[in-house]
């Protein structure tokens, strides 16, 4: 079994206690059929849950939001959650079919007729999750052992010590039970196994002198020299695509 897996923050907002209910059933039975890891947030005011989105409480990945409870049009409700910094997909639910035209006009994910049929919405939610592993810029790790979530892009290394994994990220040490092969499938290619005992986070090597690379922490790592090779390669092709993501090249 992965000693990780990625969790997904989904908001569901309707002012229907029995449809934020029904939503949240859906949700967990979908996370179940596809050995997925949700973590649902609900709202019964689109008010309450655009405060907590644009105050950081957390970054939210799929909205489900009734579009009567908005107390908006479509355009309107789409156009606030997308001046999110971290802008969610978006999965309209209604009782009226109406709108449907409106949510594609918006690039909604899908519109949803309630009562909800759950293959529908099982359809739905798997495609906006192959959307979403396309467009996510920094994925979390759900650690179920220590029930954790933790950013990916705020790793700096891992160590495999034994059977345990010490995950250092730059205020907090993490420790789970697994091999450094079973983590690594878990991660994007920032990544990079410079030695059987150490997974380093390519963003955070400042310097490498040919036999150990340096951390902003001070910290040295040491790479393995039948690595020496694969590492200047991973390291290059990061700092490539960094620099094609931001527009440099």
């Amino acid at each position: 079994m992965p000693a990780a897996m990625s969790v997904f923050n989904i908001a569901v907002c309707d002012d229907q206690p029995c449809a934020v209910q029904e939503m949240t059933a859906l949700l967990q039975g979908c996370a179940q059929q596809h050995t997925l890891c949700f973590q649902i947030h609900t709202y019964a005011s689109a008010e309450l849950m655009l405060s907590d989105l644009s105050g950081g409480a957390y970054c939210a990945d799929i909205v489900l939001l009734d579009i009567q409870l908005a107390q908006l049009n479509i355009k309107q409700a789409a156009q606030q959650l997308r001046q999110l910094r971290h802008c969610p997909l978006i999965i309209f639910v209604s009782v009226l079919q109406e709108y449907v035209f409106d949510a594609f006009c918006v690039e909604a994910v899908d519109f949803l007729v309630k009562p909800i049929d759950p293959a529908r919405f099982s359809a739905a939610m798997l495609r906006a999750l192959a959307r979403l592993s396309h467009k996510r810029p920094a994925c979390t790790l759900y650690l179920p052992s220590i029930q954790t979530t933790i950013l990916m892009h705020s790793i700096y290394y891992c160590e495999a010590r034994n059977h345990t994994i010490l995950i250092y990220e730059a205020q907090e040490l993490h420790m789970i039970r697994g091999t450094l092969r079973q983590l690594q499938a878990q991660l994007d290619d920032s990544f990079f196994q410079c030695h059987k005992s150490y997974l380093v986070n390519l963003r955070f090597v400042q310097q490498y002198n040919g036999s150990t690379l340096l951390l902003p922490t001070g910290e040295r790592l040491p790479v393995a020299e039948r690595r020496r090779q694969q590492f200047l390669q991973a390291l290059l092709h990061f700092h490539q695509k960094e620099q094609a993501a931001n527009g440099m090249v």
